[in-house]
Formats: structure tokens, C-alpha cells, sequence
């Protein structure tokens, strides 16, 4: 789910309840109001994809905004991203496991994560080891080697 698919002015608002992942927005919508809350933030259709400025900035903050919610609701995926939602937050709470992970379980979900695009596999670091750089999407490999840089000059 998209922000584009989520927008009443598309036409693709009519279709997205028929999508796969809207279960998911709706399930942790139902759980967030269930546990008292008026909003809730979802990064697969919050962020606006096509705006690169909007994406490099969002990308480079959504660790902090993590570490900052109140309760984090996570679908355990192998998806590279999910990594930030189970190492920031104070809070988390999954369909697996409702009660808040420890470190050393988050921990454990660190091997095997998959991104659609090569780069992700360093962006979605960025946050973790609290470095901001701009997303250059077709760098490939040389997305790591730059990561690798600033966090040896931050030391």
C-alpha cells in the first residue's frame, strides 16, 4: 500500500481495501484504538515515494520517529526496513508476539533481510547507527561504502 493507493483523489482509493496489505493497515488501526490511540503513522503508505526530497528526508528520520512513538505495531517480515521498527522503538508489538520485544530478540531478527531496491540495504541502516546521508538511488554498491565512511568519521 502506497500513499498514492491510500489518496481519495485517485482512483486507486476505490481498489484499496481489496489489496493484500490493507488487512495489515487495518489491523494495526483496529490494535492502536483498542489501546486508547487517535492516530497512527504507517511508513508504506505515509511516505510520498514520488517527491525524492520528501523520501530522502523521511528515510533519514523515521529511526528517530520510531524510537519516539509510543508503541510500534510490527508485522514481522524479513522486509530490511522492518529492522529500524524492531531496533528504535521503547514499545513494540507484533501479531506474533504482543508483548515488547528485548533487545536480544531484536536483535535475533537482524539476519536475513530483503529489500526490492540494492541500496535499501544500507538506507535503512541509516537510522540505526544515527547517520544522515542523501539517498542516491543507482549507486549500488557504493551506497555501503559511503555509510561506511561517516560512521568512521563520526567515531
Amino acid at each position: 500500500m502506497s500513499l498514492q493507493d491510500m489518496s481519495p483523489a485517485r482512483q486507486n482509493f476505490q481498489k484499496a481495501p481489496k489489496k493484500a496489505r490493507f488487512a495489515k493497515i487495518k489491523s494495526a488501526c483496529t490494535q492502536a484504538q483498542a489501546d486508547g490511540f487517535y492516530y497512527i503513522w504507517v511508513d508504506t503508505n505515509c511516505i510520498d515515494k514520488s517527491i525524492s526530497v520528501e523520501l530522502s528526508e523521511e528515510i533519514n528520520s523515521m529511526f528517530v520517529w520510531y524510537g519516539n512513538s509510543c508503541v510500534c505495531y510490527v508485522y514481522l517480515f524479513t522486509r530490511g526496513w522492518t529492522l529500524q521498527e524492531l531496533l528504535a522503538p521503547k514499545s513494540m508489538r507484533s501479531p506474533e508476539n504482543a508483548m515488547s520485544c528485548s533487545i536480544g530478540g531484536k536483535m535475533l531478527r537482524m539476519a536475513g533481510r530483503e529489500t526490492s531496491r540494492g541500496e535499501d540495504t544500507t538506507y535503512y541502516l541509516l537510522g540505526i547507527f544515527d547517520i544522515n546521508i542523501p539517498l542516491l538511488y543507482g549507486e549500488g554498491s557504493k551506497a555501503l561504502k559511503r555509510l561506511q565512511e561517516e560512521i568512521t568519521s563520526n567515531r
